[in-house]
């Protein structure tokens, strides 16, 4: 192992190859990199040429360069599927509650020791900040290099959260046939017209309680999930027909335009009833519609002959929505 500070060692690394040595510096290194000062290993060579060996071998995580867990973990175990699990929230947000990783399981644990080298605990906080900051001038000036690293991340997401929900339900339960009925949902009348029943199911109830965890989990990321994603995690981890799996869905979940949000919010429950409210106005309105605050407070006041407080309004709001153009439009998935 190297430092960064001995002459030797630089030297040694500046004989090497231009992708072995960055591998060897990503893997003996520290665990995050900008990319300035990745250059000073390279200064011969090209950006182009630079960012090509370390897409090779490292994530893009708020405009810096985390090694791959792949290089850095040689046994796919706990602390892998952790660690790719932080990667995957750290590129969404500097900062991971510790309620995220609840669907660690058994293996928070672990999860917390992992995040140590890439992550600051704040324990008044309840959760974790990514040690650097962002490098928002990388991000400006190789905005296709993001863009790339975007969809990667993506695209890995669902396969983490099918390993982690596998991992917790065990593959037995996914593989249960044992017959349960579709239960119908209790809420409004609204969302009861939005689940799809069927009077039968070779779903067990194993198998629909592990398939509500995994997406459980997919909205703990993403608030509202586009249906096409929802129904891929789905069919990820549960083999059954596609309308016993719509059924599970929908016992769990409520189908706005083709984008999916759980029925009711169990990290704040006190909001639920204005929750209710506000998935009332869009389904009750055109696809990609725009609501507008006065809407939606003259629309509480008629229902619950009050208006909500702002704390209450922009709880709801944030969750399930995004500001555009004065109004607020529903969130369409990661």
């Amino acid at each position: 192992r190297y430092t960064k500070s001995g002459g030797q060692s630089r030297r040694f690394l500046l004989s090497l190859p231009l992708e072995e040595r960055i591998k060897r510096w990503l893997l003996e290194g520290p665990a995050i990199h900008r990319f300035n000062a990745i250059k000073h290993l390279a200064p011969e060579d090209s950006d182009e040429n630079i960012l090509e060996v370390l897409q090779k071998y490292a994530l893009l995580i708020q405009g810096l360069w985390v090694p791959k867990t792949g290089i850095r973990y040689t046994k796919s175990g706990h602390e892998a599927l952790a660690r790719d699990y932080a990667l995957i929230l750290f590129s969404q947000n500097p900062v991971i509650k510790d309620e995220q990783l609840n669907i660690l399981g058994s293996s928070k644990s672990t999860g917390k020791a992992v995040l140590k080298e890439l992550a600051v605990e704040r324990p008044y906080c309840k959760d974790w900040k990514f040690k650097e900051p962002t490098d928002v001038a990388f991000m400006k000036l190789y905005p296709k290099v993001v863009e790339q690293q975007q969809k990667l991340l993506r695209d890995h997401e669902q396969n983490k959260l099918q390993k982690l929900a596998k991992r917790q339900a065990g593959h037995s339960l996914l593989n249960s046939t044992r017959p349960v009925p579709s239960m119908p949902s209790d809420e409004g009348a609204s969302r009861t017209n939005n689940v799809v029943h069927s009077s039968s199911t070779s779903m067990s109830k194993e198998t629909r309680e592990a398939l509500h965890k995994v997406l459980r989990m997919l909205f703990q990321t993403h608030k509202a999930c586009r249906a096409i994603d929802v129904m891929a995690a789905a069919k990820g981890v549960v083999d059954a027909p596609q309308e016993d799996i719509q059924a599970a869905i929908s016992e769990i979940a409520i189908n706005i335009h083709d984008v999916y949000v759980l029925r009711s919010s169990s990290e704040h429950p006190e909001i639920n009833p204005l929750r209710n409210l506000v998935i009332d106005l869009f389904l009750g309105s055109r696809p990609k519609a725009k609501l507008k605050k006065g809407e939606v407070l003259a629309a509480a006041k008629s229902r619950f002959q009050k208006e909500p407080t702002n704390t209450e309004f922009q709880k709801v709001i944030t969750e399930l929505c995004v500001s555009n153009g004065g109004g607020w439009v529903l969130k369409t998935g990661g």
